[in-house]
């Protein structure tokens, strides 16, 4: 025998219902968790994009002291302390000219002089020059008092002082007796360039 619907209410409202349950469970698992996620994903992404505003507006807020940074670089570079010129060379061939220059006015000879290899301490570009000169111990403290107290700065960073060979044994009596015994000194000297514009 077959059961009429029409006549069982109590089967034909649980029918009811467990349509609609399985129609709004189409409804959630079709539209609304798709669109639930597409709001999280969305929601992820904009605080991900804070983020990046975030860290943008901090760097933004750094122009002013780059700015300061980046002046006084450029007046650091330039100040009388360091070795200036247009290339390493140029300013590698003025400074064996200063140096020559201070060792004859000082009373030294210079005997030859040479670049020596570029170098960097503690982040700071170095050129310098190996000097080989003699003369009288009075001349070669003047030289060096002269190069180490010269603008652009420069440092003597190796020295070797010894009795010339060339000097003659002076007998007393002889007509050379007042003259001061010759020394041979060899020194390396650099100077700083000035630093560039890494910020």
């Amino acid at each position: 025998m077959r059961t009429d619907l029409r006549l069982m209410p109590a089967l034909r409202r649980g029918l009811f219902v467990f349509l609609n349950l399985a129609a709004c469970l189409g409804i959630l698992a079709g539209i609304m968790w798709p669109i639930e996620d597409l709001l999280a994903d969305r929601d992820r992404r904009i605080a991900e994009q804070r983020t990046l505003v975030a860290r943008l507006a901090a760097v933004a807020a750094q122009a002013p002291a780059i700015r300061e940074r980046s002046e006084q670089t450029k007046s650091l570079a330039d100040r009388p302390e360091f070795l200036h010129g247009p290339n390493d060379g140029v300013i590698a061939a003025n400074l064996q000219s200063r140096l020559t220059g201070m060792t004859q006015s000082a009373g030294s000879r210079v005997r030859s002089i040479r670049a020596l290899q570029p170098s960097t301490r503690d982040g700071v570009p170095y050129l310098g020059a190996h000097i080989d000169m003699s003369g009288p111990l009075l001349a070669l403290q003047r030289a060096i008092y002269a190069i180490e107290s010269a603008t652009p700065y420069l440092f003597v960073v190796g020295a070797v002082i010894k009795p010339s060979t060339q000097t003659a044994l002076q007998r007393p009596g002889a007509p050379n007796a007042t003259e001061q015994p010759v020394f041979d000194a060899e020194l390396d000297i650099v100077g700083a360039l000035p630093p560039e514009a890494r910020h």
